[in-house]
């Protein structure tokens, strides 16, 4: 017989052993925590909203997705600059995040990509005239777009709505772009290597730094004539001189802003011996650019015509993230995290080569295939100078309450104190870090992958993930792969 203790303990080790574990709760998903983030009012939002957008495509979930990218363009797409003392006083982490232009086209990128499949080809056309636009500069300083996606998009839109002159010339303007930037890179290559013509070598640098000022401009007008670019840089540059000689640093370019008048005006002797040096370098280089242009453009140009029934836009790499420089910290550079090479892709188990469209990182930091730097040196400048332009505004009150009349107020020398300690103030609280805030999410490289495939379902490997392509019997498959693991839905296309 069990002892009446010991029987109430092994009950009630019984009714311990028996009792439920208490449940865990549930951690939220990526995109549910994603959500809740982008919910939260404050000067983030549309970068976290944006993020979700990544998140949403690479789980397979495009209605998120498109919800999400409706909610970001509103405000991506205001361009108005924000209110001066703001811009001089306040922290650029605690302004409304819009993005840079590479962010905003590729917000207007995926979401016109996303209405496009949808078969929404009104507004994917809109999306892709914003992505073009964001990538055009500024009203003073307009450059023309060298985003190839965008263009392609464009000329996909065209195609849909059946208006197959407006696709043409799409896919010419994208052919325009290859040419432009692979044109770019090597005329910049020749320039470098032509001998200096005179023995003055501020003249010989000035003279190089305004014509390649003005090869961008001359590639927008002539990308597939190299020669006739070089012609028209020497042109421009002659202009570009004037500018500089005559005009104020801010009608300037960004990259001639440093250029000394008196060097300006000792480059005349050495633009057209220069010129006439790179052009026998372009003579001398062979056709090997010129054959690699051709290549490139011929599928872009063959969109426009007659494209295939399978069109990918597909992703590779970790995009590009933004960095401080500079005593302040006020300098904004882009750090380049990965090459971006296009993975191993086979259909059907056949290999197939795509085509480089674009790099996030080259984007971030050209503006029309111009290398460009420096975001908030003037704030940095403002924030050095406040000091002692503060104290000579205060010293001067002093004097103006120190020498006035009988019969004068002292409101001048107060005006002058005041502004004087609104500066000192000022400068004291400016905060000239440049905003890193970065789209983190977004890939490296674009690459564009056609192909054109017999009505039904074909099975597509990208690196090590597969895909089920479903081939209507008419129009064309246009879908995006994102690079963001787990690379979004595994199957689509079907009857468009």
């Amino acid at each position: 017989m069990v002892p009446p203790p010991l029987l109430l303990l092994l009950l009630l080790a019984a009714g311990c052993h028996h009792r439920p574990p208490e449940a865990a709760a549930p951690e939220p998903s990526r995109i549910e925590a994603q959500k809740a983030r982008a919910a939260v009012e404050g000067p983030d939002r549309t970068l976290e909203v944006v993020r979700l957008a990544s998140y949403a495509m690479a789980d397979g979930d495009p209605e998120t997705a498109e919800a999400a990218l409706r909610q970001a363009v509103g405000p991506m797409q205001d361009f108005r600059a924000e209110g001066e003392l703001r811009a001089l006083v306040g922290s650029e982490r605690s302004k409304e995040w819009k993005g840079d232009p590479y962010e905003k086209m590729m917000a207007f990128t995926y979401l016109g990509f996303l209405l496009l499949e949808g078969g929404d080809r009104g507004n994917a056309l809109a999306m892709s005239k914003s992505a073009i636009l964001a990538d055009t500069g500024t009203s003073r300083f307009p450059y023309r777009s060298d985003f190839v996606t965008a263009f392609v998009l464009q000329t996909l839109v065209y195609d849909e709505l059946g208006e197959r002159h407006n696709a043409r010339r799409s896919a010419q303007q994208a052919s325009d772009v290859v040419a432009a930037r692979r044109w770019t890179d090597e005329l910049v290559s020749l320039l470098d290597g032509v001998p200096q013509p005179t023995d003055d070598e501020k003249a010989d640098a000035a003279a190089r730094a305004l014509l390649l000022s003005a090869l961008p401009m001359a590639l927008a007008a002539e990308p597939h004539d190299p020669t006739r670019a070089i012609d028209l840089s020497l042109s421009a540059a002659t202009d570009l001189r004037l500018v500089v000689m005559k005009g104020k640093r801010r009608d300037r370019p960004e990259d001639l802003v440093l250029l000394g008048q008196r060097d300006a005006k000792r480059s005349l002797e050495a633009l057209e011996p220069l010129a006439r040096g790179w052009t026998a370098a372009l003579a001398a280089s062979g056709t090997e650019t010129a054959d690699a242009i051709a290549a490139e453009s011929q599928g872009l140009l063959d969109l426009g015509e007659d494209p295939p029934s399978m069109v990918l836009l597909v992703e590779a790499g970790q995009g590009p993230e933004k960095v401080r420089d500079g005593e302040y910290g006020q300098i904004l550079r882009i750090h380049r995290r990965s090459d971006g090479e296009a993975p191993a892709m086979r259909i059907d188990g056949q290999p197939i080569s795509p085509t480089y469209l674009d790099s996030l990182s080259y984007q971030a930091s050209t503006r029309g295939s111009r290398w460009v730097d420096g975001f908030l040196k003037g704030k940095a400048v403002f924030k050095d100078s406040a000091p002692a332009l503060g104290w000579v505004l205060i010293a001067s009150g002093d004097v103006a309450h120190a020498v006035q009349g009988p019969e004068d107020s002292g409101a001048v020398g107060t005006a002058l104190q005041i502004a004087g300690v609104v500066v000192w103030v000022a400068g004291a609280l400016s905060n000239p870090a440049a905003d890193i805030r970065t789209w983190t999410e977004l890939p490296e490289t674009l690459w564009l992958v056609t192909a054109d495939l017999p009505p039904g379902s074909h099975e597509l490997q990208i690196g090590r993930r597969h895909y089920t392509v479903k081939v209507p019997d008419d129009g064309t498959v246009v879908h995006l792969i994102p690079a963001l693991p787990p690379g979004g839905v595994t199957e689509f296309g079907g009857a468009p």
